[in-house]
């Protein structure tokens, strides 16, 4: 176990809760009339009722990011370099101002309705991709109703911090479910109790992009000083609001009819429900993560679970410190254009997923890397209950989130916020080898999220 003081602990404090800011709401509700009603009156409610629904948060993995990029790419002409988050759509790249051109493939692609009247509201590539993450939390919120009659609120979290708060941290009366990394369950397993997991085949990882060298112009370097961790040791003094106290009517108006036993407890044999983290190098850097010391690092951000923040905990086992022992470090706005900077010696190390390093089929930029570190595995994700939500709900639930996995025409859209193959039961027990995870980086996960 670690002191609090070390610099660590505010990196992953930072990343985790920042978003928070002075309050524990995981964000507002999207699509239903109900998000008319603020906080304070939805309290007056028993939770899971029509005027207080249960939250559904997830924290959403980037494949509507890379799809938008995409399709901005080939609908525009630009190249995926220029495709950065505030990146505006007209200005930059040259959409048109009704955005009549990205119509037809964000229908084709994700099912989803872009109108004059939303296309006014949508200015950077980020507002189009919670625009479109919305509106896919929106059609799962109408399924889920119409087919257990359970009135929910599907929120896409803009970070992990931000649904394991709504877990761990809820305000009075708010009652979430959340779907979590792998890294954030370690630091939420006292929280609530894991249900479900998803599955996946490796080459169901992030797909790489086709960024061109001059991605590399839209980087933004990060010196380490003395006023940036100044900065984040504020942050991180935010002092979040009081653990709502346990709500005894919760759901008795919204508790549906007993349901069958759920039909699915294993994932396919091709699939798993695993990955690992690793920290790849540049060939010519050697095999070590020692040697990464004064070089420059590379990410997709502060908040990215792969590329920083597990690497930042692994590297902690030979004595590196992600704040202060690295020359730089460098933003990359995709996970192709990060990996071939690896590859090309503009980037001396970063962090990947072993699924998503599975998933590479140049053999070019295979060449290139070297795998310096490899963790124990953590789960790809996994959805967790509240105490609050009692059995039955939780069976009906559950049992619909692996229909849903199943069905060939849903299962699309669910794949847009969780990134499944399969959906599949899992237990506490069954994700005790997460153990081995706090074990190899050295700390004490539980402590670290709390």
């Amino acid at each position: 176990m670690i002191g609090k003081a070390h610099p660590l602990f505010t990196l992953f404090l930072i990343a985790l809760l920042a978003a928070c800011g002075g309050s524990n709401a995981p964000g507002e509700a999207t699509a239903t009339p109900l998000a008319a009603l603020s906080a304070e009156e939805r309290r007056q409610f028993a939770p899971g009722t029509f005027e207080n629904p249960l939250q559904i948060v997830i924290v959403a993995p980037n494949t509507v990011s890379v799809r938008v990029g995409q399709i901005l790419v080939e609908a525009l002409g630009v190249s995926s370099g220029e495709v950065r988050d505030q990146a505006t759509l007209r200005d930059d790249l040259g959409a048109p101002d009704d955005l009549a051109s990205l119509v037809q493939p964000v229908s084709d692609t994700f099912g989803v309705s872009l109108t004059e009247a939303d296309a006014e509201s949508l200015q950077t590539v980020v507002d189009l991709v919670r625009f479109i993450q919305n509106r896919v939390a929106d059609r799962l919120e109408t399924v889920i109703l119409d087919r257990t009659s359970i009135p929910v609120d599907v929120i896409v979290a803009e970070n992990p911090g931000q649904a394991r708060t709504s877990l761990c941290q809820p305000e009075p009366r708010i009652v979430s479910i959340v779907w979590l990394d792998g890294l954030t369950y370690t630091t939420a397993r006292d929280c609530g109790d894991v249900a479900l997991q998803i599955a996946a085949s490796a080459y169901n990882a992030v797909p790489l992009d086709d960024a061109a060298p001059e991605a590399l112009d839209v980087m933004v370097q990060v010196e380490f000083t003395p006023e940036f961790t100044a900065e984040a040791t504020h942050a991180v003094d935010a002092t979040p609001a009081a653990t709502a106290s346990p709500i005894p009517e919760v759901l008795e108006d919204a508790t549906p009819e007993p349901t069958p036993e759920v039909t699915a407890a294993l994932p396919p044999a091709d699939l798993s429900t695993q990955t690992a983290a690793l920290i790849i190098v540049n060939r010519r850097v050697g095999s070590s993560m020692e040697a990464l010391r004064g070089r420059v690092f590379c990410r997709l951000g502060l908040d990215d679970v792969d590329t920083w923040l597990l690497p930042s905990l692994m590297l902690r086992r030979v004595n590196t410190d992600a704040l202060t022992d690295f020359a730089a470090v460098v933003d990359y706005p995709t996970t192709g254009s990060l990996l071939r900077a690896v590859a090309e010696g503009d980037c001396d190390g970063t962090g990947v997923s072993e699924s998503t390093y599975e998933a590479i089929d140049d053999s070019a930029l295979l060449a290139d890397l070297r795998i310096a570190s490899t963790s124990p595995p953590l789960p790809l994700k996994v959805m967790m209950y509240p105490i609050e939500v009692e059995l039955g709900v939780r069976l009906t639930i559950s049992e619909l989130f692996i229909n849903l996995g199943a069905d060939a025409e849903l299962s699309r859209t669910l794949y847009w916020l969780i990134g499944q193959d399969s959906i599949v039961e899992v237990t506490e027990e069954e994700l005790a080898y997460v153990q081995a995870f706090e074990d190899f980086v050295r700390v004490d996960l539980d402590q670290l999220g709390g």
